[in-house]
This record gives structure tokens, sequence and C-alpha cells, in this order.
């Protein structure tokens, strides 16, 4: 009897150990703090192809980064087959080579090859043909970016001007289609592409989902979207005009824009001492010499930024202070003396490499 009593109570206490010990177990579960959530951190992709002729670069944060960026280098490639100067089946070169003839009606083109035609030509207008598309002829004749530059007779400059004029540009809007109604001219899309370009590759990125990304033609053209992923702006550097292709002369923050830059360090010959380089006056027919080195445009249109640039390099300094604080576009100048004018809306984020010299005005 007294051996059972023993065990019952042995019994008892073993079932309010193991009902103490769950509800231990249980307690501790609930009371522990569930673990932190996992941030996935995504990498960027960056990709190079040679397009336009020009070196593209794309740095873009997205998990498809690899695809999206295919996308973007396919739908530049097939841009470029469409306008270059240089490609002998381009809509371009079809336009050229059938100027003037009268038997031939206006050449059916692509949608971008007619918009890009269309704009130039309200641009040529807007600026009173100091910006030209039609400087093409001017632009062969040079052979600036050739193997073979060189510097033309005063003779053969003054022919082939007489073949620039952007009135003579014919437009068929219901058709889609363009006439040069005189021979021997010959248009260059060369001075608006590539910020256009920047408009389709924010449109491919939008469409994408991507939201931060930094795209860049050579630095003559650049896609800023977004910030980097750490909630960091991106930072564009302003070329230094005098320097190496890698020294700047300031830096610009410009979250969700297109800056675009001419400038007079590009593209460019030497010789007797003297620098050739790639950006024509239409009224002269040599290299646009304004007491500029480098026009810088800020804007929301990448096709804008780029007209706008080469205009007001062309135009100099005058042309510039008068544009320095339009409500469309920003705009960073450097004149030959190092001086840089800017427009006060963008001042706050940019800063000057005043150690090189540069200041601002």
């Amino acid at each position: 009897m007294q051996r059972k009593k023993v065990f019952n109570w042995l019994i008892t206490i073993l079932i309010l150990l193991v009902i103490f010990g769950v509800s231990l177990g249980i307690t501790l579960l609930l009371s522990k703090e569930p673990p932190p959530p996992t941030t996935k951190v995504v990498q960027g992709v960056n990709k190079q192809d040679t397009l336009m002729d020009t070196l593209l670069t794309q740095l873009v944060y997205s998990e498809d980064g690899k695809v999206i960026t295919e996308k973007v280098t396919k739908l530049l490639a097939t841009l470029e087959d469409h306008t270059s100067l240089y490609k002998s089946q381009s809509d371009i070169s079809k336009i050229n080579s059938n100027a003037g003839l009268s038997e031939v009606k206006p050449i059916k083109v692509n949608s971008d090859t007619f918009y890009l035609i269309k704009k130039a030509k309200e641009y040529s207008k807007q600026s009173d043909g100091l910006f030209d598309i039609s400087i093409a002829p001017i632009t062969i004749l040079w052979g600036i970016t050739s193997e073979h530059p060189t510097v033309p007779s005063e003779e053969q400059i003054k022919e082939k001007l007489s073949l620039v004029n952007y009135k003579k540009i014919t437009i068929d809007e219901k058709n889609k289609a363009v006439k040069l109604t005189a021979p021997y001219m010959a248009l260059d899309l060369g001075a608006i592409a590539k910020g256009y370009a920047c408009d389709l590759i924010r449109d491919e990125y939008e469409k994408s989902g991507v939201s931060s990304a930094l795209t860049s033609f050579g630095g003559s053209s650049i896609l800023s979207m977004g910030t980097k992923p750490d909630g960091s702006d991106f930072s564009i550097g302003i070329r230094d005009p005098f320097g190496g292709s890698n020294d700047t002369a300031g830096t610009l923050i410009a979250r969700n824009k297109i800056v675009s830059t001419s400038g007079a360090y590009e593209r460019y010959f030497e010789k007797d001492g003297k620098r050739y380089h790639h950006i024509f006056d239409p009224r002269t027919g040599y290299p646009a010499e304004s007491g500029l080195s480098s026009v810088t445009v800020i804007s929301d249109s990448g096709i804008l930024t780029d007209y706008l640039s080469t205009a007001l390099f062309i135009g100099g300094k005058e042309a510039v202070i008068k544009q320095l604080n339009n409500d469309d576009y920003s705009v960073i100048a450097i004149d030959n003396e190092k001086n840089v004018y800017i427009s006060d809306k963008i001042k706050s984020n940019f800063t000057v490499a005043s150690d090189k010299g540069f200041k601002l005005v």
C-alpha cells in the first residue's frame, strides 16, 4: 500500500514536471522576437556596346538588368541602322542619294527617322539656321572623324556651303516621307540622334520597371534615373575641355534628367598648330569659333538637350547668357578662359573644380 502511494506521487510529480516544461517552452517560444526581415540587395548590371560611333555604357539596377540592357542595345542598333549617315541602306543614305532627283518621290522612312528629321527642321528654323541638319556636305568635306581629315580650300567650302539649307527639306507628314529638293544636298542627324536615343532608353527602362540607372553615350549624352540603391545620387562629371578624358571641370547632380554636352575637345585633328573640331558653323562652313569650349544642357528631353548644346556652342556666350534661366532647361557653359556660366536653378547641384582654375561667373 505504501509503495503504491509513493508510486502515485512520483507519477504525479513527473506529470507536473512535463506540464511545466511544455508551458515554459511555449512561453519562451512566444516571447522570442522574430528574426529581422532580410533585404535583398539588387546588383547593378554594367553593359558596354559601341553604337552610333560612340561607347554606350548602361548601369542598371534591376533583377532583370541583363535582359533590359540587351533590349536597349537591340533598340539602338535598329535606330542606328535607320539614321546613320554612313550606312548605305539607312533611311538617311536613301534620302541623300536621291537628293534633287525630280523623278523620285519623297522617300518613305521609319517613324523614328521621320520624327528626328521633323524635329530637326523645326529646331533649324527656331535657331534661324544656327543649327542645320543639312550640314552633311560640310561634314563629309572636312572628314573630321575619318582616317584622313583635311582642311579644305575656301573654294571647296563655299561650294559645299551653298548646299546647306534646311528650307529645302520637304516633309510629307501623311506618308512619313522626306525629300531634299536640291541636288547633292545631304542630311546628318549626328547632332541630335544620341539625345533622342536617351529618350528611347528612358522609355524602355520605365516600361521595364527600372527606377535606378545611369546610362552614357561616351559622356556626350547621359541619362540619370532615380538614385543608387543606397539612396545616394548619381554624380555626373562635366568634362574638363582642357584636360584628359577622365578630367572634370565640375560635378553635377541631375536626378531624372538627360544631360548633353557639346565641346571642341570631343573629335578634332590638328594641322600647322591649329585645332579643327567637328562642330561646324553653318554660316561659315568652318569649325565654330565662338569663344566657348563646351556647352552642357540639362532637361527632361534628350533631343532638346542635344540640339541646344550644339546650337548654343555655335551661338557663343551671348546666346548662352540669354538662355541661362529658361524654364524648360538648364545650361552650364565653359569659355576659353575657364569661366563657367550656369543657370541659377542648378547652382546648388553643381560643384565647380576651382582647384583647376574654373570659376563661376
